[in-house]
């Protein structure tokens, strides 16, 4: 199943959102926004340049996100239902959540966490090294990875809330 023009939508207002959150982060706790303009975009290092290969990066990462959530959705709300009914503790942690926002909410906002982390490995430790000769061991800066976790919250809250909220 492919994502509708509501579903791609929510995810690229998600991922903007998202984005703009990353690149402030990264923009002001590490120097990897000027050199983001370098790899993708133009032979010297510009902000300006960063932040356009930035969101642009994150506008495709959120289409690809809306393929994954409309693939697996049903299948990770029934993992949390099913973990919530072996587990008091675990019910005792998500059922207040889905109570106040709704499963499908909390469930996106969830998977966009987990995908925010493992987009933001990813790419510290195989694309950028890959990319940027200059960078020779993988770079998983503490400050992006939490960016890249701000990111997944944002678009993956952003998405269930405008595709099911």
């Amino acid at each position: 199943m492919s994502p509708d023009t509501e579903e791609l939508r929510a995810a690229v207002v998600g991922a903007l959102f998202g984005g703009i959150t990353l690149g402030v982060v990264i923009q002001f706790t590490t120097p990897m926004m000027p050199a983001m303009g370098r790899v993708y975009m133009v032979d010297q290092p510009s902000l300006v340049g960063g932040w356009v290969a930035l969101l642009f990066l994150c506008v495709i990462l959120g289409i690809l996100f809306a393929a994954i959530v409309t693939r697996y959705i049903d299948d990770y709300i029934s993992t949390v239902l099913s973990l919530t009914t072996r587990s008091e503790a675990a019910k005792n942690m998500v059922m207040p959540l889905t109570n106040r926002f709704g499963m499908a909410l909390v469930v996106t906002t969830a998977m966009g966490l987990v995908y925010g982390l493992v987009v933001g490995f990813g790419l510290g430790a195989v694309i950028v090294p890959m990319l940027a000769p200059v960078v020779v061991v993988p770079y998983l800066d503490g400050s992006a990875l939490a960016g890249f976790a701000l990111f997944g919250v944002i678009l993956g809250g952003t998405y269930g809330e405008l595709v099911m909220g």
